[in-house]
């Protein structure tokens, strides 16, 4: 004979209908809960309605606010507001800024209350020009940094403004690249300077740089100084002013030679123009 447990059942179908309860108040809560975090966010009051751009020179504010402000458009996930004080997107809004105006050296976006937010820029300054890898390869210029970073298009120089280089580019993407190492860029200047004013070179014309790191700077007439950029600066000073008190220099013009190599430690070249 079979039997029946009613009572059991009964207890069974109760707790079974205690858990839907839980599980349906708890979805219930939830949201309510995402509803309301979704409504404070779009609230007025933590929503971003000013944008202050600071440390601009050569570049336009308010066209920098504009790419900030399309930033803050719109909501994550279509649901919340991305101008939310606390959501606002900061590494998108300055990946953006720096995509768009290369010039733009570093950039800061911060909240300054629960209404605003200011982005501190500092642009990059022009030291000189990078003009391709060759004098024969040239087409247009580019401005470069400080450290040696190709950063943008200089159409509107041709020259005698700022110092001209020519060379390979490393990491060269979308228009810019790094022309040496920032260190090896920095030490170029002096080492020149130093160059024309220990004899009579004439104006420094321009600076090559081979993929050998071989460096070709080229003096008013032509004569042409040929070094390693990787030496230092003084030991390649020391050996062109060995080579000018030496014969046949201390004779004659550095007009008369096409160029004076120094890349090979106690021994120099040369050669005279017309051989």
């Amino acid at each position: 004979m079979a039997r029946v447990h009613l009572g059991e059942s009964r207890l069974k179908a109760r707790r079974s209908r205690r858990r839907l309860l839980f599980v349906g108040v708890c979805a219930l809560a939830t949201l309510l809960l995402l509803g309301a975090l979704v409504a404070i966010s779009w609230a007025p009051f933590m929503r971003v309605g000013q944008v202050s751009v600071l440390g601009v020179r050569a570049l336009d504010a308010k066209e920098l606010e504009g790419v900030v402000r399309q930033e803050l458009a719109g909501g994550w996930g279509y649901l919340f507001a991305r101008s939310n004080i606390f959501l606002y997107p900061q590494k998108e809004i300055t990946r953006e800024l720096t995509r768009r105006f290369p010039t733009i050296k570093t950039i800061t976006v911060q909240a300054e209350d629960f209404k605003s937010v200011a982005v501190t820029i500092a642009e990059r300054q022009p030291a000189a020009l990078w003009c391709g890898e060759s004098q024969a390869s040239s087409t247009a210029c580019h401005f470069l940094d400080e450290d040696g970073l190709v950063y943008a298009p200089a159409a509107m120089y041709s020259g005698g403004v700022y110092q001209t280089y020519y060379g390979p580019l490393q990491n060269s993407e979308a228009g810019q690249g790094q022309f040496l190492t920032a260190a090896q860029f920095h030490a170029l200047p002096p080492l020149l300077e130093s160059l024309q004013k220990s004899a009579d070179t004439g104006a420094l014309q321009s600076v090559t740089v081979n993929h050998e790191g071989d460096v070709r700077a080229v003096f008013a007439g032509g004569f042409a100084v040929l070094f390693g950029v990787a030496d230092s600066g003084s030991a390649v000073l020391e050996r062109f002013l060995l080579a000018l008190a030496s014969v046949p220099f201390a004779d004659r013009a550095l007009s008369d030679f096409e160029y004076l190599d120094v890349r090979f430690g106690d021994k120099v070249y040369y050669k005279l123009k017309g051989q």
